[in-house]
């Protein structure tokens, strides 16, 4: 789910450019994932008094063409707000009801733009039934503008800030909030607790320039201040040709300003006649810009240009062997066969010095601390666990301060990591992010960490970053592990494997055709079973979760061990299974298990080493180029990831935006 507000003050801007602003935010913010999107903005005939909301179930086309077909009369605005939303349904079903921004009435007197999770809206809710106040929907959304009106029913001369910032307080959960009314005219009050919220902002000459004027045009021109200038400007400084911007995602503000301040939990900016009030609700006091630094935006071009592939999740694929350079470069001495962790640096030995590492995370970032528990444990010898985020939070496990706590995740703002991170740091434990996200709340608020360098990663289901989180995770074994004498030998091993870790993924890439032609034969299956053991088995149940994700097919990773303890009993000559049999230590026990499966005429797929003559060619293989044991996951997820990319092709399915899937889990 995505958030997005525009403001302009005395900057002629005619609303066709504003609607435009929205729904080029929305295709943004869309990248993240959505089931129903929505807009909405004062009639432009109107003096803000009147609040038009357009939204639906459906794409930002669908919306776009929605507020085509309205025929809004086109007009030159010197003064306006106006929001925007994508959602991902957590209370209610999707449906354009239940689309934001929701309205507290029938007039649309308030309407609010809502991400994230109310958690005592139930509570909430039934305050207000007691009260006469009646609910069209299951929606949490809905209970928070139902109580703003309620809450400004009982003193209509609070000044718009004061109310959020009152309804705020009795909110639970974490949220970001956008909210306009007609009673409060082209104001806009925004406030975030737990939930990301950026702020840019553009300040113009006395004169806008002549191109803005004239082509309507919003966002970076050459005549406004910096932000950064405007950062040592008091908080309460009237501001004359300004426009503000306002957004869940600092991506979607890269095309209209240079910089932004992310805003902090419970701060809350009141827009009101060309100037805000920033005020944190927290700490109960107006809050200084400058004691918010500014952070660039950049640019998201790059990121959102799929280039010579069809899909954001091809593409991603095929730039494997480029990420795992980003994530080595300035890391690795290949020839000192050293490794540098800035971020780390300080903390090695006491990590080395820990009782124990627990690693937290959700789906594939959970299946890379899989992947690198062998590693960790042979290098540094300390107990590893590992710790599915959401379990972490139902159980609230024994955390001590000599524990170390990593937790991985690609956004950096995935809640139930989040909150196992706010637990954690309650005990005093040394905390570790590992995260693709400059600037994330998990960023923010660990100990240290490792940046991915990996690039925006658009596909709902992860791909890249996977990969990348394991080579990160395995450098930071072979960081702790440097000053152990028995694993040195092992530890150039796998540095100088790493170096040739690039090559090999684009080795594996060139199988794409071959994976093609098996997706063609699995296609119209209902379940598909990869199985594998050892180093392999994070393999098995991440090539599982992106079948799932993708392609919409019951898929399940099984530890090939466990066969005869109940997964046997699924397999007979209509069942595909995908087995990862590349050669290591592992390796008999495997084929052992690949011998169960073909007696009870099962017909598997084989992912093995180039030149396996153990396995018969009588069975679809995929020749796999061989590398170290622990690196082998990297190489071996390539295949599968193509099949998840296939099958879904075949089943028509939208790659990018596999239905019920977001990108970010803040909720």
């Amino acid at each position: 789910m995505g958030l997005f507000a525009y403001l302009n003050y005395d900057t002629p801007t005619d609303n066709k450019a504003i609607a435009q602003t929205l729904i080029n935010a929305l295709k943004t913010l869309a990248l993240r994932g959505y089931d129903s999107v929505g807009v909405g903005f004062p009639e432009p005939t109107s003096d803000g008094s009147k609040l038009l909301v357009f939204k639906n179930a459906g794409s930002v086309d669908k919306l776009a063409a929605q507020m085509n077909a309205a025929h809004i009369p086109e007009k030159e605005l010197r003064n306006n707000v106006a929001i925007a939303h994508t959602r991902w349904a957590t209370h209610g079903v999707v449906s354009d009801q239940n689309a934001h921004p929701f309205p507290s009435d029938a007039n649309n007197e308030f309407i609010v733009c809502l991400n994230g999770m109310i958690r005592n809206y139930a509570e909430l809710k039934e305050s207000l039934t007691s009260k006469g106040i009646t609910f069209e929907t299951e929606t949490d959304t809905e209970v928070v503008a139902k109580l703003i009106k309620n809450t400004w029913e009982h003193n209509k001369t609070i000044p718009f800030g004061g109310l959020i910032r009152n309804v705020a307080k009795s909110l639970e959960g974490a949220f970001a909030l956008a909210v306009m009314s007609t009673h409060y005219p082209n104001e806009l009050v925004t406030t975030c607790y737990g939930s990301p919220l950026f702020l840019g902002v553009n300040m113009y000459d006395k004169s806008p320039p002549a191109e803005h004027k004239k082509k309507g045009a919003i966002g970076r021109t050459e005549s406004k201040s910096s932000l950064f200038e405007l950062a040592r400007t008091p908080s309460s400084a009237n501001i004359n040709r300004a426009e503000y911007f306002v957004s869940s995602s600092e991506q979607a503000l890269s095309s209209y300003t240079p910089t932004c301040i992310q805003m902090q939990d419970g701060d809350l900016l009141h827009f009101r006649n060309g100037r805000y009030q920033y005020y944190n609700t927290r700490e109960d006091k107006v809050v200084e810009r400058a004691n918010r630094p500014t952070q660039k935006t950049g640019t998201l071009d790059v990121a959102v240009d799929k280039g010579k592939y069809a899909h954001f999740m091809l593409k991603e694929i095929h730039e494997q062997s480029e990420s795992i350079v980003n994530v080595l470069r300035g890391r690795v001495d290949f020839e000192k066969n050293t490794v540098k962790l800035g971020g780390i640096e300080q903390h090695v030995d006491e990590i080395r010095f820990a009782r124990r590492m627990v690693f937290i995370a959700s789906a594939s970032s959970l299946n890379a601390a899989i992947a690198v528990r062998g590693i960790m444990e042979e290098l540094t010898g300390l107990a590893i666990t590992i710790e599915f985020s959401t379990d972490f939070m139902d159980r609230l496990p024994s955390i001590e301060r000599n524990d170390v706590c990593v937790f991985v995740s690609q956004s950096g703002e995935t809640a139930d990591v989040i909150k196992a991170l706010e637990y954690c740091r309650k005990a005093h434990a040394l905390c570790i992010g590992v995260t693709n996200t400059v600037g994330s709340p998990l960023s923010k608020n660990t100990d240290c960490g490792i940046y991915l360098n990996c690039g925006v990663e658009v596909g709902v289901a992860s791909t890249k970053v996977y990969t990348s989180e394991i080579v990160a995770l395995i450098l930071l074994a072979l960081k702790l592990g440097e000053n152990t004498v028995a694993t040195q030998a092992r530890r150039v091993e796998i540095i100088q494997a790493l170096k040739a870790l690039p090559e090999l993924v684009t080795k594996a890439l060139a199988k794409e055709a071959q994976v093609a032609n098996i997706a063609a034969k699995i296609k119209d299956h209902s379940s598909v079973l990869v199985m594998g053991r050892g180093w392999n088995y994070a393999t098995c149940a991440e090539g599982a979760l992106k079948l799932k994700e993708v392609s919409s097919m019951h898929s399940e990773g099984v530890l090939s061990g466990e066969l005869k303890h109940g997964p046997l009993a699924l397999v007979d000559e209509t069942m595909p299974i995908v087995f990862v049999a590349t050669k290591d230590n592992n390796y008999d026990q495997v084929i052992n298990s690949f011998s169960q499966v073909t007696a009870r005429s099962g017909a598997p797929i084989i992912l093995c080493t180039e030149g396996d003559n153990r396995v018969s060619e009588k069975f679809d293989r995929i020749e796999m180029p061989p590398i170290i044991d622990c690196l082998q996951v990297v190489v071996n997820i390539i295949p599968l990831q193509l099949l998840s990319y296939h099958v879904a092709l075949l089943r028509g399915i939208d790659v990018d935006f596999s239905k019920n899937l977001v990108k970010v889990v803040n909720v």
